[in-house]
């Protein structure tokens, strides 16, 4: 069994964080990151999702207060939008540590909220790493994560998971791109994204909806 495998929820203080104060400014409107990850030396890109919020005017906001912030449309009619920010802080002390970001995480007003799957033994290498980088821990949890990966996916799915793990898919920063490791594995691009996605959500589905889902 990978008992070993923790849950590390971060609520962590970071000064001028351009999430905070988009939610400060609109308070009735919700924002959800529902993926992503990092890239480079300081960017991070995901999927935004913003509920019963004016896109047009959220916007024009950080287009005027945080240059580093890039909103596009995902998909037309759609509220999920592609964010990208040029100058993460998390992009250093998160690129020392193994571990896997764990979604959907909402913005809040006062702190920013991170989750992470990773080895028990990291736990402390993270945090130290955080501190490091002058970054405040204002709270966090950890919460044991006990299943067996052969036990939840089928031999199809071991097969892609094995390697995108050993050619870096997962590591902060990516040590390779989806088209890269496709060609590894002598698929397409879009098949092998099906199945990332599907055994991430048996991974982080799997008898802990409420403790992986809960924003």
């Amino acid at each position: 069994m990978d008992s070993n495998l923790v849950l590390l929820t971060l609520d962590l203080g970071i000064p001028k964080l351009w999430e905070n104060t988009l939610v400060q400014k609109f308070p009735e409107t919700s924002f959800v990151i529902r993926g992503g990850s990092f890239s480079g030396a300081k960017s991070f890109s995901g999927l935004l999702q913003i509920h019963e919020g004016e896109f047009n005017e959220i916007q024009k906001f950080l287009n005027k207060n945080f240059s580093n912030i890039m909103l596009n449309d995902f998909h037309s009619d759609s509220n999920l939008f592609f964010c990208l920010d040029n100058n993460s802080k998390l992009v250093k002390p998160l690129s020392q540590t193994r571990c896997i970001m764990n979604w959907p995480v909402t913005l809040q007003k006062d702190f920013k909220r991170i989750k992470l799957i990773l080895n028990e033994d990291e736990v402390e290498n993270i945090l130290s790493n955080l501190e490091n980088c002058r970054i405040d821990i204002l709270n966090f949890s950890k919460v044991k994560v006990d299943f067996s990966f052969n036990e939840i996916l089928t031999p199809k799915q071991k097969e892609i998971l094995l390697p995108s793990i050993k050619y870096g898919y997962y590591e902060f920063p990516k040590k390779i791109n989806l088209n890269c490791l496709a060609q590894k594995l002598n698929i397409s691009p879009s098949t092998l994204c099906v199945h990332l996605q599907k055994i991430e959500n048996r991974i982080l589905n799997l008898n802990y909806h409420d403790l992986f889902f809960g924003v």
